[in-house]
């Protein structure tokens, strides 16, 4: 395979083949528990890591004729941070519930709520979770944070390079992409501290809370990088000064792969790889056995329905 920018090629495929092992596995996963379960995150960033390292192979074999591809390689790559914040999130509330019972992340609806008909009820419904769910205002906070990324993005587009260090554009842009990677960063310092919490304090164990905490450091190096990118020239992917006739500088494609999508990948696999343990296994022993006394009804919720127990 002959790369127009060799670096690049060789960095995305073998990240291209890192993410399709690990969505094999991933799919392997859901087969086991179906997909209304936490894993289906984990699959969505798989499949967005693996659209990304396509489209930067595409670019590094095609080149700066066909840009489109290293468009859809950093939009991709931002999105897949967006989606892992996520999986983390529901891998700790689902933990919670497991063990608990309930989860202050995603606490249960009342069931006298939940059963209640009438034009009133979603009204109703709606207000207990604007009260009551934290994951209400967590997906709500990361969905914007998630739009002004991309709009701080393309506030530069257009932006000749002789205007590159004096126009307006490029420091809204700038402005904008910090805001929106602080509160990603913001969201994982929440979700890590509440996650330190039920270990520490309420003394927690389990292979998911495990995970959060192991993928824990690589998001914060992720999110921080974020931040760095929009700050320091010789990271940002919107500097003109990053690339070369013959493709990316080789400063700013260390930061990208090191800081950037090796730190999604640690944490993406340390997530997957909780499904194989022996909490995992008495967890869909005992979602079976639950299966098999009770078809009780399932709320609406991307989560395991049952209580976890753990042996002695």
């Amino acid at each position: 395979m002959i790369f127009f920018d060799k670096h690049m090629g060789a960095a995305a495929l073998t990240f291209l083949v890192l993410y399709l092992f690990a969505l094999i596995i991933c799919i392997y996963i859901l087969i086991q528990r179906g997909f209304k379960t936490r894993f289906s995150f984990i699959a969505l960033v798989c499949l967005i890591r693996v659209g990304a390292q396509i489209s930067g192979v595409g670019f590094s074999i095609q080149g700066w004729e066909h840009y489109e591809w290293l468009i859809a390689y950093l939009i991709l790559g931002a999105e897949g941070y967006f989606a892992i914040v996520l999986a983390a999130y529901h891998f700790v509330a689902v933990f919670e519930r497991l063990v608990t019972g309930d989860s202050f992340l995603h606490p249960k609806l009342p069931l006298e709520l939940k059963e209640r008909k009438g034009p009133s009820a979603s009204y109703d419904r709606f207000v207990w979770h604007l009260r009551h769910d934290v994951s209400f205002y967590f997906h709500y906070l990361l969905i914007p944070a998630n739009v002004i990324l991309i709009f701080g993005g393309t506030r530069t587009i257009g932006v000749d390079e002789d205007e590159w260090s004096t126009s307006p554009l490029v420091t809204e842009g700038k402005i904008l992409r910090v805001v929106g990677q602080s509160i990603f960063l913001g969201g994982c310092v929440f979700l890590l501290a509440y996650a330190v919490r039920l270990w520490l304090g309420k003394k927690l164990r389990g292979a998911p809370l495990t995970a959060v905490l192991l993928a824990g450091p690589p998001l914060l190096v992720r999110g921080a990088f974020g931040i760095i990118a929009a700050l320091v020239s010789d990271f940002n992917y919107y500097d003109f000064n990053n690339y070369s006739a013959s493709g990316l500088k080789i400063k700013f494609l260390l930061g990208e792969y090191l800081m950037g999508t090796t730190m999604e990948y640690l944490a993406t696999m340390f997530l997957l790889l909780s499904h194989f343990t022996s909490f995992s296994i008495r967890e869909l022993e005992q979602a079976n056995e639950t299966r098999e006394t009770s078809r009780s009804s399932r709320e609406d919720t991307i989560e395991e329905p049952f209580i976890y127990t753990p042996k002695e």
